[in-house]
């Protein structure tokens, strides 16, 4: 439950840090992040697909649904803060570091990448 909080947590740490950068926006045209379950950051959908994956494989029956919700949440943020061309020219770098922390944080319940 812990885990679950603190990835919470960075998250929301993360996507306001994300979506506050004063970068300039990108020189692409804004897009919708691809249909379904993706962002359209190669990075965020990367983690999405990875965390995912263990939550539903190695993550322990009771605390799947808080790993969900907390997921869930996670890609509704990104989602949104994609929609913005400055906060998506920037989501790449939070998406990784997102990564980096999960990979600590999911190692516990067996899940490597």
């Amino acid at each position: 439950m812990k885990k679950a909080n603190w990835l919470f947590s960075l998250a929301l740490v993360v996507v306001p840090m994300v979506m506050g950068c004063s970068q300039p926006p990108a020189s692409e045209p804004s897009t919708a992040p691809a249909g379904g379950n993706t962002i359209g950051v190669p990075e965020c959908d990367d983690y999405l697909s990875k965390v995912e994956a263990c939550i539903a494989n190695h993550v322990p029956e009771d605390a799947r649904t808080m790993q969900r919700q907390s997921m869930e949440q996670m890609r509704d943020q990104w989602r949104q803060a994609a929609q913005n061309p400055t906060a998506k020219a920037s989501l790449a770098a939070g998406c990784k570091a997102a990564l980096d922390a999960a990979r600590s944080s999911f190692a516990t319940y067996g899940c490597e990448w």
